[in-house]
């Protein structure tokens, strides 16, 4: 493919020319039989380079975006408690409706645009989460288990989000304590009131949430892919939630290392006060380096990965026979029960 330019001048290609067709030509063959992918694409390199567009371009990136968002379907992973085995819930994943791919574009996107677009982000994808899982409940006649959808932190302090949540719980879409919101680790948690100026961000924005909650009650929030990004310590720490999600990495670095943070995570938590930690270890696959039995002995109440489910269309009532006695068989690595209490 060629592409020709008459009539430019000059040094005109060092600048908003160059960036644009510098990007034209980055873009592969299959985007470029998308328009609207590659309009929006030259856009984004616009911003990447200048930081600032025109409120006209601004606009038009923002629709393109809404656009993409309508071709966004929504996966279901099941999430599954050890103790006693049983399927627990579900989270749902954002999903391409073409290629069934992760839609990395739309978070990039949203990251690099901002509040505005991360906010509609949120909004359409909690919308089509919560109505797809009631769809299906009913269609298929089973009792709902709790749905985790996922959420960046700039949307829980915007009151658009609140009242879109409000909605749903009292149209009948989703009951609030089948419902928890598991806050985003690729974005930093900045909010502080002014009237607050020596409270730690951190817990001003967990005064924001139990503001949520006086709202919304029985609604329920969970640190998401601790260990990664943003999800650090001090978010732990913080926040004080009783429900955390551990990133995969976690569980695939060095054994030792992993067992000490685990450990840790559980000590800390019931320290601050929640004697039943609600902790799902993400990422557990059939070739897990760590058996099951020995994450549920170092605190981990539940477990999520392609060890126990893959991500599909279709949510279902319990768990496959030979997938229990799977998990089953992990619980007891040595042919004996684990102590109770």
């Amino acid at each position: 493919m060629f592409l020709a330019l008459h009539g430019v001048l000059g040094d005109a290609l060092q600048e908003p020319l160059a960036c644009l067709v510098s990007q034209f030509y980055q873009i592969d063959g299959e985007g470029l039989s998308d328009p609207i992918n590659v309009e929006g694409l030259l856009i984004d390199a616009w911003k990447r380079r200048f930081q600032f567009v025109p409120s006209s371009l601004y606009e038009r990136r923002f629709t393109l975006f809404c656009e993409r968002l309508k071709q966004m379907q929504v996966f279901f992973q099941p999430i599954v408690q050890l103790r006693p085995l049983m399927l627990s819930g579900w989270e749902a994943l954002a999903r391409d409706r073409i290629h069934h791919q992760t839609p990395v574009d739309l978070f990039r996107v949203a990251e690099l645009w901002g509040r505005s677009f991360i906010i509609e982000l949120d909004l359409h994808f909690l919308k089509v989460a919560t109505q797809t899982y009631r769809e299906q409940t009913e269609q298929y006649g089973i009792a709902p288990l709790p749905l985790s959808i996922n959420v960046y932190p700039d949307s829980l302090l915007h009151k658009s989000y609140l009242t879109c949540l409000q909605k749903l719980v009292s149209h009948g879409v989703i009951e609030s304590r089948n419902l928890v919101l598991e806050i985003s680790e690729k974005q930093e948690i900045v909010y502080k009131p002014a009237w607050s100026n020596h409270s730690p961000v951190n817990q001003s924005f967990r005064k924001k949430l139990k503001e949520i909650a006086r709202y919304i009650p029985h609604i329920r929030f969970a640190i998401d892919d601790y260990g990664s990004n943003h999800a650090t310590v001090s978010r732990l720490l913080g926040l004080c939630l009783d429900y955390v999600k551990i990133d995969r990495e976690v569980l695939y670095c060095d054994p030792d290392a992993c067992r000490t943070v685990l450990r840790f995570i559980q000590n800390l938590m019931i320290e601050q006060g929640c004697f039943h930690p609600y902790i799902v270890m993400e990422g557990v696959d059939t070739d897990c380096p760590m058996k099951i039995g020995e994450l549920s002995s170092l605190g981990i109440s539940h477990i999520q990965g392609f060890g126990v489910g893959t991500p599909q269309e279709r949510i279902y009532a319990d768990l496959s026979p030979e997938l229990r006695e799977y998990l089953s068989q992990q619980l007891q690595p040595d042919g004996r029960m684990l102590p109770t209490f």
